[in-house]
């Protein structure tokens, strides 16, 4: 699921998504990151912004 794909998530997962074959990146605690059709932030209270992906 995230072989090639740009991602985040706690920094503690960053070992497991790069082993999966992602790329994890390290973003500010209020912002997302979208690519393709895969959302994700690093902590879980950025719901506006996964709303306004959704778009």
């Amino acid at each position: 699921m995230l072989r090639g794909k740009t991602c985040t998530a706690y920094a503690a997962c960053s070992p497991d998504v790069n082993g999966a074959g992602g790329k994890y990146l390290e973003i500010a605690v209020d912002e997302a990151i979208v690519d393709g059709n895969l959302v994700t932030a690093p902590v879980e209270h950025v719901e506006q912004d996964l709303e306004l992906a959704q778009v």
